[in-house]
């Protein structure tokens, strides 16, 4: 009876062991933000190439199944383009190939993208130069990382309008960037470096903000707990600091 106990234990393990085997592994979800898993590539610097030339250098490649042009960016003559592979090892692989590879005379730049941009990397850069152009921009801020995005508004009168919104690779290049540029001069003036937040986080912000600062009501009573001394200046006044204002 013993015996019999045991092997009906080893039967159920080993059935244990098989069953797992058998189960299908959990596929972890693919990060839309991670470059290594996106099946889109950028290629820069490809000078006046069109898409029907640059879809026949793709193709020999692998399989590509979408190209968008971009034109030139601001104070550049140069055109990129987005190209979306099949997989994304495909996309890696031709990224490597035409990263510093020779095409119409051009030296090209070419990497993985995300298939979606994070709004987490993105910077808002405030006091620029109106002389400033995208081309300037990538120049000055590309030493911190990859610049997947920027974004310059212009005027009608095709002067920028003193801001840009620069969107990196990764959250620890934004981060240097935030860290070693806020209040350093680009162009000849000091900037203003922040996170982008949208519209609605903005208003949320503020009113979380706001509702930490006493009112002027609640600062008045408690002016009127503190001792009675007109004649010390270091007194809390209000309406003082309203007239220095």
């Amino acid at each position: 009876k013993v015996e019999k106990k045991e092997e009906k234990v080893e039967k159920k393990s080993e059935n244990k062991v098989k069953a797992d085997k058998l189960k299908p592994k959990k596929v972890e979800p693919k990060n839309p933000s991670d470059p290594e898993s996106s099946t889109m590539i950028m290629i820069e610097n490809l000078g006046d190439t069109t898409q029907k030339q640059l879809f026949k250098k793709l193709r020999k490649l692998g399989n590509v199944e979408e190209i968008t042009m971009n034109p030139p960016v601001s104070g550049s003559s140069s055109t990129s383009a987005k190209a979306k592979f099949k997989s994304a090892e495909e996309a890696k692989n031709v990224s490597k190939k035409l990263n510093k590879h020779v095409f119409r005379g051009n030296t090209l730049s070419a990497y993985q993208i995300p298939s979606t941009l994070s709004k987490d990397h993105r910077l808002i850069i405030r006091n620029l130069p109106f002389s400033a152009t995208e081309s300037s921009l990538r120049k000055s801020f590309s030493e911190f990382g990859r610049i997947l995005e920027v974004n310059l508004p212009i005027k009608e009168n095709n002067c920028n309008r003193g801001f840009a919104f620069i969107t990196f690779s990764t959250l620890q290049e934004s981060q240097k960037v935030l860290d070693e540029m806020n209040g350093k001069k680009v162009g000849g003036r000091e900037v203003v470096i922040d996170w982008a937040i949208s519209k609605k986080d903005f208003i949320v912000k503020g009113a979380a903000i706001q509702s930490e600062i006493p009112s002027k009501k609640n600062a008045m009573d408690n002016h009127d707990d503190m001792d009675d001394d007109d004649d010390n200046e270091n007194n809390f006044n209000e309406d003082d600091d309203d007239e220095d204002d």
